[in-house]
């Protein structure tokens, strides 16, 4: 109990004004739902209450007064949660001034452009007849807006973009007041943030982020941000469908899915500000139950789709772009070819239906683009076993709902034979598609009664059940080879050892090459026809032949350039006595810790690092991602966008870990935190085994905050190395340092140069503005590690220009012709 009370007392603490509204707009929502107390015009603001009746306090009162109980939960929540996130962020008093300085500016001007627009006697400004507005969530969206300029990267195009996708798909389908309110307070708000972004404090607002970041964005967030647009997208429809209007500017995307009649809809609309305007316009009501959920199978498959594509699955992409293909074909049909409404008409509407129509199509025109532009980032698949399982799945329910509903119809001679077998066939995609899909195809004979009427309501429901529960299930699914194969090469990498280096053929994306007896491995990528080979092979020390006689021969059966990449010497060796050309690539930094004692000269940077992180009252924590608190992944998340927002490029893949890979049971992260639970810094670590017993880690992810000090890094690795001396393991890897050399003694010969090697030299010296490898290595070089030479290993000469593009594509496999520009354009400048 005290522990709740001290939590209580400290969220009230810092988030009172949220509290506040949170309580107010409940009580208030409470208060006039009481049948007494019902009248709320006095406190709604709209043109008529608030300019023709001079109701002057009503732009206040609308955002404390919500319209239903319903909405005063939701509004509540939002603001006992992302709003108390913002406020947190940027202070009571700027989120005062968000609130109802934004909110009530956003009213204001609203009510001007509704004004405006009938002064005008055009529907082009604001398409929505004059209403009386109750909606704390106006004043909602101008803090979260605004306060979006203070949040880490992350945060802040999530928040952007979802809360942008939200308002404008409610004020584009719904096309009520209120939506078109909400707008324009995200707007103001975010113009707000613009101006107080200038006068923040850096400690408090975080540094800045560099210009255009926004474009640059990790693999799993712009999945989500993808996902997000197609679910939003998605929801518009139930909008319609369940207030059955046809007023907002995108409501003519229902045309496709549900039976719309034109006639009603448009010559009720034809007069503006009619107050029967959006009366009995879709009718799929009318139908029954199970008609209404069919016409919601396309919302239910872009929920789906946008789950599996946050996912990054193959399959979704594939559904999301068949669902909102279907939506451009159906909905261009319903508007621009069959006779949705006569000419006639059309002059009458004129302008408005012209501009509904074209942002009818325009959306899922839009997704589609977004789609493909995005379709790298969607490269996981199912397998093969699954897609014939949902094959052969849904087969077999249509088989069965045609079985049925033939029967039926027989049954009950609801199917005579003189109908035909086209009006047989039409008869049938109406029961089994939404409505507005099958408004082209012949329906004659008599209306269903009895059972067939009971199957002609559910049929349809009962197979896109079927369907939609398959499409789950497949996205579920894995690729059964690929996970059996992965399996079996980590049980080898457990028992036989792969060096420092092994893990990394653990990665997704990643195939493997196992031996007859399972006692070697080698893990590797197909690009472009060539095979590239990660790491040292998986095998006992002296089996490098043998492994490598097997993948060759692997190679050689499939037509595959084979090339090694990141291996050391001892499979160098292998390779150079069957004439095999070889590079080196970097070097590898490992400490050796058993004996190990951070004393003398050569040891007091790191032992200052650790006593100022005492200090600080820093701690270390070691976890697994599942062992995680969500809001400490959510900060881990939030560091890593950050640091790829600043980056010239998307981040690097292929033998550089990102956040996928931290989820991996077998990785250990260490994270540095505060006494307040704020995260300073996080890395992880890949295991290495000899035997089954686990010998050493390696150094792969590493993140910190602007905030964190100078020397966190160090703090991390030197803490880390003392827990795993004492814990017995052998042999702590900092992991590859890319084009980076040895320090050369005086009696060491100067290594052997070729056009290759100048050209990494070349290469390391123009990189290293944008990616910082040198000044990686020599970080490292604090912790007196040995050297090891990772090396790429190739046939002959014939075979570097496809090694090269294969290794790039590995490493940047979704890079775009504009982040191909941009790195271009900041390498000359640095360059230069």
């Amino acid at each position: 109990m005290r522990s709740a009370g001290r939590f209580l007392a400290r969220y009230l603490r810092l988030h009172p004004f949220s509290v506040v509204i949170a309580a107010t707009v409940l009580i208030s929502g409470f208060v006039f739902s009481l049948p007494r107390t019902h009248d709320t015009r006095w406190v709604s603001a709209g043109p008529v209450t608030t300019g023709e009746e001079h109701l002057w306090w009503t732009p206040v009162t609308a955002l404390l007064v919500p319209s239903s109980l319903l909405d005063a939960a939701l509004s509540a929540a939002v603001a006992l949660t992302v709003m108390a996130y913002i406020e947190r962020l940027i202070g009571t008093a700027r989120t005062v001034l968000a609130y109802f300085g934004v909110g009530v500016v956003a009213i204001m001007a609203g009510i001007g452009l509704h004004l405006l627009t009938i002064l005008l006697g055009t529907p082009l400004l604001v398409l929505a007849r004059p209403e009386l507005t109750l909606d704390p969530a106006i004043g909602i969206f101008a803090v979260l807006m605004c306060g979006s300029a203070f949040a880490p990267v992350l945060f802040r195009r999530r928040i952007r973009l979802i809360g942008f996708a939200v308002v404008l798909t409610f004020a584009l389908y719904g096309g009520d007041q209120d939506s078109f309110y909400r707008v324009i307070a995200a707007l103001l708000g975010l113009g707000l943030g613009a101006l107080l972004g200038r006068e923040m404090p850096a400690a408090r607002s975080g540094a800045p982020v560099p210009a255009r970041s926004w474009r640059r964005m990790s693999f799993a967030e712009s999945r989500t941000l993808t996902a997000a647009v197609v679910a939003v997208t998605g929801v518009g429809l139930v909008i319609v469908l369940l207030t059955r209007t046809v007023t907002g500017p995108l409501a003519l995307v229902v045309s496709g899915y549900a039976q719309v009649n034109g006639s009603e809809a448009f010559e009720s609309c034809a007069t503006y500000f009619r107050s029967d305007c959006d009366l009995g316009a879709v009718h799929p009501l009318a139908r029954g139950l199970g008609a209404v959920l069919v016409s919601l199978v396309p919302v239910a498959m872009s929920l789906v789709a946008a789950w599996g594509l946050r996912a990054g699955r193959r399959a979704a992409w594939v559904a999301a772009v068949v669902v909102n293909a279907v939506s451009l074909v159906a909905t261009g049909t319903a508007v621009g070819i069959l006779t949705l409404i006569t000419p006639v008409q059309l002059e009458r509407m004129g302008e408005r239906f012209a501009l509904a129509a074209l942002l009818a199509v325009g959306v899922p025109a839009a997704v589609l683009v977004a789609l493909w532009l995005c379709r790298h980032r969607f490269a996981l698949p199912s397998g093969r076993a699954a897609a014939r399982r949902f094959a052969w799945t849904t087969g077999a329910a249509l088989a069965v709902v045609v079985t049925v509903w033939a029967v039926a119809g027989a049954v009950t001679g609801g199917l005579g034979l003189p109908l035909g077998f086209r009006a047989i066939f039409g008869r049938f995609l109406d029961v089994l598609l939404p409505a507005g899909l099958v408004r082209a195809l012949p329906h004659t004979g008599s209306a269903p009664r009895g059972v067939l009427a009971l199957v002609d309501e559910w049929a349809g429901v009962a197979f896109w059940v079927v369907v939609i529960v398959g499409l789950v299930v497949l996205l579920r699914a894995a690729d059964r080879r690929d996970a059996s194969d992965s399996a079996r090469f980590r049980a080898v990498l457990r028992e036989s050892g792969g060096g420092t280096l092994g893990f990394l053929g653990t990665w997704a994306g990643t195939q493997h090459w196992i031996d007859a007896d399972g006692r070697g491995a080698l893990a590797y990528r197909v690009i472009g026809g060539v095979a590239l080979a990660i790491a040292d092979p998986v095998c006992e020390p002296g089996r490098e032949a043998g492994v490598i006689s097997g993948f060759l021969a692997l190679c050689d059966r499939q037509g595959l350039t084979p090339v090694f990449y990141s291996i050391h010497a001892q499979a160098l060796t292998e390779l150079r006595r069957r004439g095999w050309r070889y590079v080196s690539i970097g070097e590898e930094t490992v400490v050796s810790l058993p004996g190990l004692e951070l004393t003398g000269g050569l040891w007091k940077r790191v032992r200052q690092a650790l006593a100022k992180a005492e200090r600080q009252n820093l701690r270390t924590v070691w976890a697994r991602w599942d062992e995680l608190p969500a809001a400490m992944a959510a900060q881990i998340e939030a560091l890593s966008e950050h640091w790829v927002a600043e980056k010239a490029l998307p981040e690097l893949g292929f033998t550089l870990g990102g956040l996928a890979e931290l989820r991996d049971p077998d990785v250990l992260l260490l994270l540095a935190v505060d006494a307040d639970d704020v995260l300073h810094a996080v890395t992880s670590w890949l295991p290495s085994w000899r035997g089954g017993v686990r010998v050493g880690w390696t150094l792969d992810f590493m993140r910190r905050s602007d905030e964190a000090m100078a020397e966190i890094m160090v703090y991390l690795i030197a803490s880390a190395a003392l827990r795993m001396r004492d814990a017995g393991i052998e042999v702590m890897s900092l992991s590859g340092a890319p084009l980076a050399t040895r320090p050369r003694t005086d009696t060491a010969p100067p290594p052997a140069t070729s056009l290759l090697s100048r050209l990494l030299v070349w290469l390391a010296e123009v990189l290293e503005p944008v990616y910082g490898f040198r000044s990686l290595f020599e970080f490292k070089k604090k912790f007196h590690p040995e050297f090891e030479t990772i090396y790429m290993a190739y046939a002959d000469s014939a075979s570097l220009p496809a090694a090269g593009r294969a290794i790039v594509r590995a490493y940047l496999p979704a890079i775009s012709p504009r982040q191909t520009l941009d790195f271009v354009r900041t390498l000359s400048a640095r360059h230069d």
